[in-house]
């Protein structure tokens, strides 16, 4: 087993083009088995769904991929590092494409689908030694260093590290030629679409456009959060949010050129930045004490309806994935409502499916509150990572869970 996501457990699930107002009603009815703040969880004990839903599995084991079939399960991911793939620049790991090939077909020969994960948040060692600065930097001068696949190079603002990540992308198409059934794009912390946290370096307050070629990229590299004026605040705003589209927009479009049969999903983590927050934001000149009261949303970058909008303009076959599934809502308005139902509120518009992933562990509480999401949403697809702890949901659990 390859186990690199580390207690980062994932529900994959896919929606078609659903009703905002549906959302709505549902989610306003729903609001009494919810407990706590973000990150709470549903009180109700996991039943049986009424919906039919393919069940799919984040960091299987490839020697069970027999028995996975056989209580339900319909999909995997493969997880690779780009680390062990490509150990030097000029060099592959043919031991661990071998090994990684051969996982991929025994899950094809148990007759499951197949989800690729590029692994672009295991940077290998010399990549961290590619031209220009290739770690994020806060306006401090503070570098971001993370664990184990929260510790990306710099794909933003850094065109070696594109360059790079690109060849490596084209490289792992050629090896998985036919073996694959679908793509995840993220390339930055965790894998996903977002920068590092506001809360680092013993900072509250961090953004990371401050490396050499951010500031090369920046409208106005002498500007610096919480000073200037509103203007000068705003165009670094949408500098910053802009950036981060464009990375998974040309992933993305690398992507879809190495795998040109495979559908994407593309990973859009966190609770996201809601209406209002980039007026409030930048009326504030991005102060510390704003920036604090929107945390990581606004230093991740994540900006929804400008990174789907620019998404959907690729008119490629793409999937929109929420990252925090199991979250709860605190309301009806686009402010309160869950990560999922809020990204159903922009996708739908555009007929673009939505999926989603849980934030791992939580046992029979949190595999409720993914069911009701299925059947308040007419979800079609679920994934869950067991996370090897006692009383664990297991595969022939899910399988019980949601039968097709």
């Amino acid at each position: 087993m390859h186990a690199r996501r580390l207690l980062v457990a994932g529900v994959i699930i896919v929606v078609g083009a659903i009703g905002v107002g549906a959302v709505i009603s549902a989610q306003a009815g729903s609001e009494s088995s919810v407990e706590g703040g973000p990150g709470g969880a549903s009180t109700a004990q996991p039943s049986v769904t009424s919906t039919p839903v393919q069940v799919q599995l984040l960091q299987p084991r490839a020697g069970e991929a027999a028995s996975y079939a056989a209580v339900g399960v319909d999909v995997v991911t493969l997880e690779l590092g780009w680390d062990e793939y490509q150990p030097s620049q000029s060099r592959t790991s043919s031991s661990y494409v071998a090994q990684r090939v051969a996982e991929a077909e025994a899950y094809a020969d148990a007759g499951l689908e197949v989800v690729l994960d590029l692994g672009l948040q295991y940077p290998p060692s010399w990549a961290r030694g590619l031209p220009g600065e290739t770690r994020f930097v806060n306006q401090h001068g503070d570098q971001w260093r993370g664990g184990t696949g929260t510790d990306p190079v710099d794909g933003v603002w850094n065109p070696a590290v594109r360059a790079a990540q690109g060849a490596y992308v084209a490289q792992v198409a050629r090896d998985f030629t036919g073996v694959v059934d679908r793509v995840r794009v993220g390339g930055l912390l965790s894998g996903e679409i977002r920068l590092p946290p506001a809360n680092a370096a013993g900072r509250t307050d961090s953004l990371w456009a401050f490396g050499a070629g951010a500031l090369a990229a920046s409208p106005n590299p002498t500007w610096r959060p919480g000073t200037g004026t509103t203007e000068q605040a705003a165009e670094w705003l949408e500098f910053y949010l802009s950036s981060v589209s464009d990375y998974a927009v040309w992933l993305t479009q690398t992507v879809n050129a190495a795998f040109p049969a495979a559908p994407i999903d593309v990973l859009l983590p966190g609770w996201g930045i809601r209406p209002g927050d980039i007026d409030r934001m930048t009326e504030a000149r991005l102060s510390t004490n704003a920036i604090v009261t929107t945390g990581d949303d606004l230093a991740g970058g994540i900006d929804w309806p400008r990174q789907v909008r620019a998404l959907d303009g690729l008119g490629l076959d793409l999937t929109a994935v929420s990252t925090w599934v199991d979250a709860p809502s605190y309301g009806t308005g686009p402010r309160d409502l869950a990560p999922v139902e809020y990204l159903a509120t922009i996708t739908r518009p555009m007929g673009m499916p939505l999926s989603g992933e849980n934030t791992g562990g939580g046992g029979p509480a949190a595999l409720a509150r993914v069911q009701e999401q299925v059947d308040r949403l007419g979800l079609r697809r679920i994934t869950w990572m067991p996370d090897g702890t006692d009383g664990d949901i297991t595969p022939a659990d899910l399988g019980e869970a949601f039968p097709h």
